[in-house]
Formats: structure tokens, C-alpha cells, sequence
């Protein structure tokens, strides 16, 4: 008794208070009876999908330096538009199309209408002078010179060559807008503000629909996106022209001519003989045809398309919503687990095989149309022909030229032969319409690159995960620290286990400011946090802003802090890593206890993870500790933060 009661006064104190604090220890780990009036700390507990597996491809619709982390631009397919693969059995990474592309066209040809000359007054002018007659020394002959009368030609029809008309190039890009494709690294769900597409008219939560009757193409490399471009309807120029075969015309022949005057000066008995004619020879000529349209109509004009409604990521955080589909260029055998393959036959809800993807309104959902090729037809075209003459001679040796009869039986006239030259009167010949035929192309895709569009349908996972708070009370400033817990729990059947993160809504960047806020009246009263928690990426590393214990907390331990519990760790110990929190739990400052800052709401650090090795289907429990001491130069009162936990099944 004695040695017994020396040692009850002389641990008196100590025992009285080991005996409080196994009262409390007991109270916390015998059920965590919880109390529920007011709870300071509400946390929110969120159920959230795994994040979207490495290689998962979106289109990212600005500059390559706004990518956002966990993402990467593909340049690969830089300058492409997506094109899916033909079938399930062909694998992506096969090219094709062109940027431009033409057509062929027959030869055709215009049939001319006839034509002829008429004459022309400048005609007939004789290339030779007509001898003079003398007698008895008199000029009995005026000069010979005269003109013949040139009669119009006959009609001739010329003939035109057949042409091949050249079909130019046009761009063979539909309406388009530039886009990065950015590829995920498996950290992180689909970014803010990213596009993908989805197959139904009521769009997940805080997306929207955007660039209706646009298809999307990878901007240059090495570039940012830049303008739209392309468009649904185009033609093509088609100039070209004929040459013509030579032609000539006949016509009857020359006319009287027209003498001059012979009366004789010293014998007016004299009298000319008759007139003369001469045969026409018309000269060859090439006509000029004018270059000419042959007026290719405009056409409307798509690649097989299948329209989807694009959708842009306006929930100011990452996301992946059910149903939602991407973008793939790996091997089929490697598409992720939960996603499916779009193509007839397919899980997918939608047929996408060897077609694009063309953004449309939620009113057009799943229309198709377009083809791998096209024609045109054409309108009617002439060809104008300029203007042209011909060569007119007067031409006939033999023939006799003026000549006098002498009535005093004085010589006759001499005989002179003789031709005459001249040129047609204009004339302009008529070419008849002819309509051009332009040949099919049996491929005017523009270039791709070929995917496969893969819909993100995730198993039928159930996903449990409660959370439960006590409280501070009422806490009195520079007084003792004050303790409280969240007990989690957490199950699921997903065969890769699940993950939980924590956050404060007030807690800034590192210690720049604080989770707690006193209530009431002056609710913006608060202090400085322990400094934030980075935790690296195993359960047995951290990095950064390690955890301490409660002897090296900030402000003079005036701070709000946090741990994971050693002892109510059941399960596998998913949550408790001793590197990060210590090997013991105790409620006083010990190097075996650690303890860190609340995360800030930018950020989730992971606090557990069932199934980095294999895991069980089964309740998982943890109990988190809070600390918290208010220094004297603030109030007393309750103070109150907000948290979330986010449980999250692993991929």
C-alpha cells in the first residue's frame, strides 16, 4: 500500500492525466460515436470518376503555350483533319486525301455556223496598164485602165479542232475550324474549355455545344490555330479554246469591167469592143476563236460525314461525362477499359466508320451525308470568233484585154493580158453552243489522318463513400489545442480500387490563407494555416512542404492542421503511410506524430488509395484528426471550415 500510495502521490498529476486522455482516445476509436448539432467542419463529399486514360485525344481550340498540365499537343496530326478507321479489324495511322484536287473532262468541239463575204468597192484595180492603139500618128486610145465588178463570195462552214478543257484545282476542305489535338498523360479528366463530342440533345452539365456545321483540322505545324476556312460548295475554272482549220470561199466570176474613156482624138468612128471577165481565185484564211469559260457549276459538296454535337468544357474544372467521345490512334486491342469503339456492330451507340466527324446542332444529330467523290455538270459555252478577210485575185492569162476595131481599116487595138487583186469585205463566222462534261474524281477527301472515335461508357461500378464529423465547440483563444475527426468509409466492386483527396474551400496556396473562419457576426476573423501538405506520388514519399510535428508547426503552433490516424486503419492500411504521418498517434507534440496544412482548393492531395496492389471488395475505414489552437489575439467562439473528400475509382 505504502509503495502503492507513494506512487499514486507521486504520479498523482500524470496519472490524472494519462486517465483523461485514455478517455479520449477510447471515445474516438470505440465506434466514433459522432455529433451532428453543428457540425464545424461540413465536409462535402464528392464520388468521382478516374481521370481519362493516357492517350485519350480532344481538340484544344487555342494557342499551344494554354495547354493545360496533364495535356500535350499531338503533332502528329497537325494539318489533318480526323477521318475514322473503315472497320473494327483496321488499325489507325493510315493517310490520305489531298488539300486540292480537279477533274478531267472529254474533248469536245463547236460546230460553226456558215458564212460569206460580201464585196468590197476597193476590189478589181487592174495590176497592169492596158496598151493604147495609134494610127496615122493620132492617139486613137485613152489609157486602159479599168475595174471589174467583184461579186460576193458563196458560203463556207470552217471547222474547229476539238479541245480537251483543263479543269483547274480548288481546296478540298470542308468547313473547318483549327484546333490543337492534345493528348492526355492519364493524370487528370478532360481539360476546361477542351471540345469533344457527344451523341444525344441533352449535353452533361455545364457543356456546350459549339461550332455547328464546322469539321475540325489540325492547325500548321509548328502554329497556333488560326482562322476558319474552307466551305460546302465550290467549282473550278475551265478556260480553254479552239484553233481552226483554214478555209477559203468560191464565187461566180468578175463582172464586166469598166473601161475608160477611148474615144479617138482624130478618128471618132473608132468604138470599143465588148467587155471582159476574169475567174476569182479566194485565198485561204485561219479564223481566231476567243478563249472561253466552260462554265463548271458550282456544287455542293461534303466528305462522308456523321454529325455529332461538338461539346466545350464550361465547367471551370476537369471532367469527364458519361457517353462522352474522344479521340484514339492507338491499336484497337489497346483501346482503355471503359471506353468503346464507335462503329457498326460496336457497344457505341453510333456509326462512325470511315467517316468524319461534323459538328453539328442538337437538332441534327447522327444525319449523315457525303461521299468520298464528286462531278459537276456544266452550262451551255460558245467560243467568239474575230473578225477576218480573204485574199481576192482576178486572175486569167489568156484572156484579151481591151482592144479597138479600126473602121478605116487601120490596125486593130494591141492585146494585152493582165490580173487584178482585191480583199473581202470583212465577216465574222458564229460558233454554236457546246456543253463540256467534267468527269467524277473518285476521291476528293481532304487530308486525314485515320482514328477511331471511342464513347466513354463506364462499367456498372457501385461506389460507396460516407463521411462523418464531430466537432471543435466552443474554443477559446490561447487556450490548449483542440482536436476533431471525419471518420470515412469507403467501398466499391471496381477490381482497380478507388482513391480519396482532400481540399479546404478558404485554404489559398501554400499558407497564404486559412480553412478556418469564426461564425457569427464577425465571421471574417481567421489566422494562418499550417503550411499545405504536398504529398508525392506514392503512399510512402512526400515532397515539397513536408509533415511535421506539432513542436515545428508555423505561428507558434497557432495553426490548423491535419493527420491521418495510425490505429483506426483497417483493411490493408490504405490510408496510413508512416513516412507521411508518423508511426503513432498521439494529441501532444511527438516525433512519431506528424501532421501538415489542409491542401488549398486548387488541388486534391491524395490522402488514400485502395489498389496500388490488388484489391478486395470490402469496407474501408480511416479516421482523419484535425488540430486546431487559436492564438489569444483573436476571438472565442466556434470556427468552422469547409472541406471535400473526393473518393474516386482507379483506372
Amino acid at each position: 500500500m505504502l509503495f502503492i500510495s507513494a506512487i499514486n502521490k507521486k504520479y498523482k498529476k500524470p496519472v490524472k492525466f494519462l486517465l483523461i486522455y485514455l478517455l479520449i482516445f477510447g471515445w474516438i476509436f470505440s465506434g466514433w460515436p459522432m455529433l451532428w448539432q453543428n457540425p464545424p467542419i461540413p465536409p462535402r463529399i464528392q464520388q468521382a470518376k478516374a481521370a481519362v486514360p493516357a492517350g485519350i485525344i480532344v481538340a484544344w481550340p487555342y494557342a499551344s503555350s494554354t495547354i493545360p498540365a496533364g495535356w500535350y499537343r499531338d503533332d502528329t496530326l497537325d494539318g489533318y483533319f480526323l477521318k475514322s478507321v473503315p472497320n473494327n479489324s483496321t488499325n489507325p495511322g493510315a493517310t490520305g486525301g489531298a488539300a486540292t484536287h480537279n477533274h478531267t473532262s472529254p474533248a469536245h468541239n463547236h460546230t460553226q455556223d456558215s458564212h460569206q463575204h460580201l464585196s468590197n468597192p476597193n476590189s478589181g484595180v487592174p495590176s497592169a496598164t492596158i496598151g493604147k492603139h495609134t494610127a496615122g500618128g493620132d492617139n486613137l486610145l485613152s489609157s486602159g485602165t479599168h475595174t471589174h465588178t467583184v461579186p460576193d463570195s458563196n458560203a463556207n462552214t470552217a471547222t474547229n479542232q476539238a479541245t480537251v478543257a483543263t479543269i483547274g484545282h480548288t481546296s478540298s476542305d470542308p468547313p473547318y475550324q483549327q484546333v490543337l489535338w492534345i493528348y492526355s498523360d492519364g493524370t487528370t479528366d478532360i481539360p476546361d474549355d477542351a471540345v469533344a463530342f457527344f451523341n444525344s440533345a441533352t449535353l452533361p452539365t455545364d457543356w456546350t455545344a459549339t461550332s455547328t456545321g464546322k469539321f475540325y483540322k489540325g492547325a500548321a505545324a509548328l502554329s497556333d490555330p488560326g482562322a476558319d476556312g474552307g466551305a460546302d460548295s465550290h467549282t473550278h475554272s475551265s478556260d480553254h479554246n479552239h484553233i481552226q482549220d483554214a478555209h477559203n470561199h468560191t464565187s461566180a466570176a468578175s463582172g464586166s469591167d469598166i473601161g475608160a474613156s477611148d474615144q479617138g482624138t482624130s478618128n471618132p468612128a473608132n468604138s470599143a469592143t465588148a467587155g471582159h471577165t476574169h475567174s476569182i481565185t479566194w485565198s485561204s484564211e485561219t479564223a481566231t476563236n476567243q478563249s472561253a469559260s466552260g462554265n463548271v457549276d458550282t456544287i455542293s459538296y461534303l466528305p462522308p460525314y456523321l454529325g455529332l454535337v461538338a461539346i466545350d468544357n464550361d465547367t471551370g474544372g476537369v471532367d469527364t461525362p458519361n457517353n462522352v467521345i474522344a479521340i484514339w490512334r492507338g491499336n484497337l486491342a489497346s483501346i482503355p477499359a471503359n471506353w468503346e469503339l464507335c462503329g457498326s456492330g460496336e457497344t457505341c451507340d453510333i456509326d462512325v466508320f470511315d467517316r468524319f466527324v461534323m459538328a453539328t446542332s442538337t437538332a441534327n444529330i447522327g444525319n449523315t451525308g457525303g461521299s468520298a467523290g464528286h462531278s459537276h455538270t456544266a452550262s451551255p459555252h460558245t467560243h467568239i470568233q474575230d473578225p477576218h478577210t480573204h485574199t481576192i485575185t482576178l486572175a486569167d492569162a489568156g484572156l484579151s484585154a481591151v482592144k479597138r476595131t479600126n473602121d478605116n481599116s487601120g490596125p486593130d487595138g494591141t492585146t494585152e493580158n493582165h490580173t487584178h487583186s482585191g480583199t473581202s469585205a470583212s465577216a465574222t463566222a458564229t460558233n454554236q453552243n457546246t456543253t463540256i462534261t467534267v468527269d467524277n474524281n473518285a476521291d476528293t477527301r481532304p487530308l486525314f489522318y485515320e482514328v477511331v472515335f471511342i464513347q466513354y461508357q463506364p462499367a456498372a461500378v457501385s461506389l460507396t463513400f460516407t463521411v462523418t464529423t464531430d466537432n471543435f465547440g466552443n474554443i477559446t483563444a490561447g487556450s490548449q489545442a483542440h482536436f476533431a475527426t471525419s471518420t470515412l468509409n469507403v467501398n466499391t466492386d471496381n477490381s482497380s480500387g478507388w482513391n480519396i483527396t482532400l481540399y479546404g474551400h478558404n485554404q489559398g496556396s501554400d499558407s497564404a490563407s486559412t480553412t478556418m473562419y469564426l461564425t457569427g457576426p464577425d465571421y471574417n476573423i481567421n489566422f494562418t494555416d499550417q503550411k499545405e501538405w504536398i504529398p508525392g506520388s506514392a503512399t510512402s514519399t512526400h515532397v515539397g512542404a513536408t509533415s511535421v510535428r506539432i513542436g515545428s508547426f508555423d505561428n507558434s503552433q497557432d495553426v490548423m492542421a491535419f493527420r491521418v490516424m495510425t490505429a483506426s486503419s483497417t483493411n490493408g492500411g490504405c490510408f496510413y503511410a508512416p513516412t507521411w504521418w508518423g508511426s503513432a498517434d498521439h494529441y501532444t507534440d511527438n516525433a512519431n506524430t506528424l501532421w501538415a496544412g489542409i491542401a488549398s482548393s486548387t488541388v486534391g492531395r491524395q490522402i488514400g488509395n485502395a489498389g496500388l496492389g490488388s484489391y478486395s471488395a470490402s469496407d474501408h475505414l480511416n479516421t482523419v484528426l484535425y488540430y486546431l489552437k487559436v492564438p489569444s489575439t483573436q476571438q472565442s467562439g466556434n470556427y468552422t471550415g469547409d472541406l471535400t473528400f473526393t473518393a474516386t475509382t482507379n483506372p
